[in-house]
């Protein structure tokens, strides 16, 4: 079959999609793809508001590709119309979830609403996780009034992301949550589940016919401590405010086990084998961890990844690819592609200075 080259990627927030965006970085590097890129500086398609195409950056657009992309892995809420304009017809749409009672929590902690919410409060204390679930309609409304743009991924963040609209009717009536399942169900082409990642990776393998190497992975973005249990009464809160999610969080977790059946009995084989080359691939890259990471986070310590000193020589560039991070990938394919237009800017110029010298020539000849 023919690999997959064509890929929108919807990242969600603290689902591990950081880890799944360095395996399509990685991928598009190594095969010479192009990348949709946010305009300017940014590292995100105008998040939070849904995807409209203004913020593309058109420039990095390859004519000789009918200005289409392959790839799109940063933020971008979806809007699968308005993406589709710039892929081939052929593009397939992914994205990840995870349980949303972790997922709330690792958002609440990462993004740092407790300090946000103290400052809306004017108190002297953070507000907790558990003190922000016994009354979550207030602390909400206090940041919409703030005009909070991280807010939305409290109250069930997964299916913002993914278009629904934010404090929406949806997320208090069961048939509603349904149709938008049903409507994602026919507008995606997968759903990756970050609680079974392995397992995703070897469908999603199998979806775009690539190769184990092609999946390697070290992770990234994931925090050092895990927080407590929770107890009983605060998950049911949790998981009342984000009915949506776990909803589609249900759904899809049962899409993916119904897949792994039908994939068959090498699926155990196939898992086996790629879990036995991702340990030979992080002892290869001699992976070593560090405190701290993109956002170094006071209360949140980042796993941060390095090359140890005994990197395999033959897998340097790999390894380098691998550490590499979403920042340092957007700003890589940056510099690649402006240099790609100074070229081309500079063959046109030469083009034009020998056109200039040789109608010069003719004059000169004309006027002998």
């Amino acid at each position: 079959c023919r690999s997959q080259q064509n890929i929108v990627f919807l990242k969600t927030h603290k689902t591990g999609s950081s880890t799944l965006t360095n395996i399509l970085n990685r991928f598009a590097d190594i095969n010479n793809l192009r990348m949709l890129l946010p305009r300017g500086v940014a590292h995100r398609f105008s998040w939070p508001s849904i995807f409209s195409g203004y913020y593309v950056e058109e420039n990095y657009l390859d004519k000789r590709n009918n200005f289409k992309a392959n790839l799109l892995v940063n933020h971008a809420r979806l809007n699968k119309s308005r993406m589709s304009n710039f892929f081939p017809k052929d593009v397939k749409f992914i994205t990840i979830i995870r349980n949303p009672i972790t997922n709330v929590e690792s958002v609440y902690n990462y993004e740092e609403m407790g300090q946000t919410f103290q400052k809306y409060e004017h108190r002297k204390s953070k507000v907790e996780f558990k003190e922000f679930f016994e009354s979550p309609m207030k602390f909400q409304q206090k940041a919409i009034k703030k005009n909070d743009k991280i807010v939305p991924l409290l109250h069930n963040g997964m299916l913002f992301d993914l278009g629904k609209p934010f404090f929406s009717q949806m997320e208090y009536e069961d048939t509603l949550i349904q149709q938008k399942i049903q409507e994602l169900e026919n507008e995606m082409d997968m759903f990756l589940i970050m609680e079974h990642f392995d397992e995703s990776l070897i469908l999603m393998k199998r979806l775009f016919c690539w190769t184990f190497e092609d999946i390697l992975y070290i992770k990234h973005n994931q925090r050092h401590k895990v927080k407590a249990k929770m107890d009983p009464k605060l998950k049911e809160t949790i998981t009342k405010w984000n009915r949506a999610d776990l909803l589609l969080y249900q759904h899809f977790n049962k899409t993916l086990w119904r897949k792994i059946a039908e994939y068959g009995k090498s699926f155990h084989d196939d898992l086996k084998i790629f879990r036995n080359k991702l340990d030979q691939f992080k002892d290869a890259c001699d992976v070593k961890e560090t405190k701290g990471g993109a956002h170094d986070h006071k209360d949140t310590a980042i796993i941060k990844h390095k090359p140890g000193e005994n990197v395999n020589t033959v897998l340097v560039s790999v390894c380098e690819m691998v550490f590499r991070s979403e920042t340092n990938y957007i700003n890589w394919f940056r510099r690649l592609y402006s240099q790609e237009i100074q070229e081309i800017r500079q063959a046109i110029f030469r083009k034009m200075a020998k056109a200039r010298a040789e109608l010069e020539r003719k004059k000169q000849k004309h006027n002998g």
